[in-house]
């Protein structure tokens, strides 16, 4: 960009209007200083009063002011803006030049919006959904279904993105309304030039899912929202990651903070269909889980802590039990709470995602340490690696 400054001579105790106008330019940059401004710029107005001296440029004093009002123009020209700057001087002004510093006027050029092809999310990502499915079809209410129509869901697993033509694979594992669902996908998928795009799955019972999608991060991430509607409504989303090459069980080794957002059924339950919203009360937890990968004779294992609240009521608890971690990065946490009043085993599907330094959780069974039924858990979480 160049910066054009017009100025006006004026008399003294004259108000003096002055426009300066902006025009794109690219590649610039003010190496002394150092200064490097991305698409905004600074400006130091500056006015000089000339003296008595000859040639007009000595003798005379720098001024910085502040402008009374300023008001910005928007046209085919360009970006104007419109300063009126009271003039107070005790002698007749000889000349009055603004002379306006763009200190970070396009000092670089603008940065160029991403661009994305089926190329850009090539690989193997971990995933985690949460939605809220209507199994059935309610009557809708002003348009709507209404909240108690949907049946809590939450699954975690592995998407696999190839070209020629676009195309996904994949496994999923979760719980839907306190019913443990497990299947592989296939389909297809389409990337636009700006990051968005659309994912089609075919689960392996036949049924198809629709997802609008959003790329981030130079391709590292995945945000989904499911844009199904038929046979089922469903409402929900969620985020794929970059997974590595290949994991085991020491890839998460070490300590990692963690949050959950649950759903328990009210009473102890084994649901044999999912249940809608109105049988659960939610849950909040954040605590801290410890992975350690065993030795050759000792199999992998976890101890934690976890705190939060269960339907407005506190809760605080100890854990330990085991892991498993599958070579395309999925796997198993098995989740084990003895305390009296607990006395629970809760499963989990992981994915491990950004080299380890995160792992992606979804409830989906809830045993009894005793023989009996027991409230059912629905939903899921992610935990960050702390050391």
């Amino acid at each position: 960009m160049y910066l054009v400054a017009e100025g006006l001579s004026a008399e003294s105790q004259e108000r003096v209007r002055v426009a300066i106008n902006f025009y794109p330019a690219r590649g610039w940059q003010n190496g002394n200083s150092g200064w490097a401004h991305r698409d905004a710029f600074a400006l130091l107005p500056i006015v000089r009063e000339y003296g008595t001296s000859r040639d007009g440029h000595e003798g005379g004093q720098w001024q910085r002011f502040s402008p009374a009002r300023s008001t910005w123009v928007l046209d085919d020209i360009g970006a104007r803006l419109f300063w009126e700057v009271p003039m107070t001087y005790n002698r007749k002004l000889a000349t009055l030049i603004l002379l306006v510093v763009a200190m970070c006027l396009t000092l670089m050029p603008t940065r160029a919006h991403a661009q994305c092809d089926a190329t850009t999310i090539v690989g193997s990502y971990g995933y985690e959904l949460s939605m809220f499915f209507a199994p059935s079809a309610p009557p809708r209410v002003g348009g709507f279904f209404p909240t108690s129509a949907f049946a809590p869901g939450a699954f975690a697993g592995r998407i696999v993105f190839a070209t020629a033509p676009p195309s996904i694979s994949g496994s999923r594992v979760g719980n839907v309304g306190g019913v443990p669902k497990t299947s592989t996908f296939t389909g297809s998928y389409s990337v636009n030039s700006d990051c968005t795009g659309t994912v089609n799955q075919v689960l392996s019972d036949g049924e198809t899912r629709e997802y609008e999608i959003a790329i981030v991060q130079g391709g590292a991430e995945i945000d989904f929202a499911d844009t199904t509607s038929s046979p089922l409504q469903i409402v929900g989303g969620g985020v794929a990651k970059r997974a590595p090459a290949t994991c085991d069980a020491t890839t998460i080794a070490g300590s990692y903070g963690f949050g959950f957002n649950l759903f328990f059924t009210t009473p102890p339950i084994q649901p044999k269909v999912p249940l809608h919203l109105d049988a659960f009360e939610p849950d909040a937890l954040a605590g801290r889980i410890v992975f350690d990968p065993g030795t050759a004779t000792t199999p992998p294992s976890i101890s934690g802590f976890r705190a939060g609240n269960t339907g407005g009521r506190p809760v605080s608890s100890t854990f330990i039990g085991t892991y498993s971690v599958n070579s395309d990065c999925t796997g198993t946490v098995s989740q084990v709470f003895p305390q009296t009043g607990i006395a629970q085993i809760r499963e989990h599907e992981i994915a491990i995602v950004q080299g380890g330094a995160e792992i992606e959780f979804a409830n989906t069974v809830t045993s009894p340490l005793q023989p009996g039924p027991i409230f059912q858990i629905v939903g899921s979480g992610v935990a960050k690696k702390q050391d």
